[in-house]
């Protein structure tokens, strides 16, 4: 199955998939970790078509993971201003029927090529502390933990996460 998956950069004609995608996704990767009321707010600020299209005009370059030419996940990357040897993984999600193939190492693996290409010496993340599964899927490809962030988002959210990174160099 892994040699049927491709990856290939998102247009501004294709955000409405990621727009499409998320949903379903987010509500199976967090419905033990997040209220239904949480969910929905983060999806609402997060992938909106117009927030989505606010994201590529300021530089994030999002990515469409593909299985015989249907998006079956999504991630988006964007250099940190304040660091620019620092890549940030900004999204990575992937609809739970395509969860333990090797997907997710293989989305990493190309993440990581792409980023040591082009310089830069570090890859961050965001990772929600109860999200057990990926934070495992990140330490097994590199990724390590370097401090705990609390994230006031507003209406009385929080994200509550684990700031991960991998050198690259």
């Amino acid at each position: 199955m892994i040699n049927e998956v491709t990856i290939r950069p998102a247009e501004r004609e294709d955000l409405p998939e990621i727009t499409a995608l998320a949903p379903a996704i987010w509500r199976d990767a967090y419905k033990d970790i997040l209220s239904p009321e949480q969910i929905s707010y983060m999806l609402d600020m997060m992938y909106s078509p117009q927030k989505l299209l606010k994201d590529l005009t300021a530089g994030v370059r999002f990515f469409l993971v593909c299985r015989q030419e249907k998006a079956v996940g999504f991630f988006a990357v964007f250099e940190l201003t304040d660091d620019r040897s620092c890549l940030k993984l900004d999204k990575l999600y992937l609809a739970s029927a395509f969860h333990g193939l090797g997907i997710g190492s293989m989305i990493l693996e190309y993440i990581t090529s792409r980023a040591s290409d082009a310089g830069y010496s570090r890859i961050k993340l965001n990772v929600n502390k109860d999200n057990k599964r990926a934070i495992a899927a990140y330490s097994k490809n590199g990724f390590k933990k370097k401090e705990s962030v609390k994230i006031d988002i507003g209406s009385g959210f929080f994200m509550d996460d684990y700031v991960m990174e991998k050198k690259l160099i």
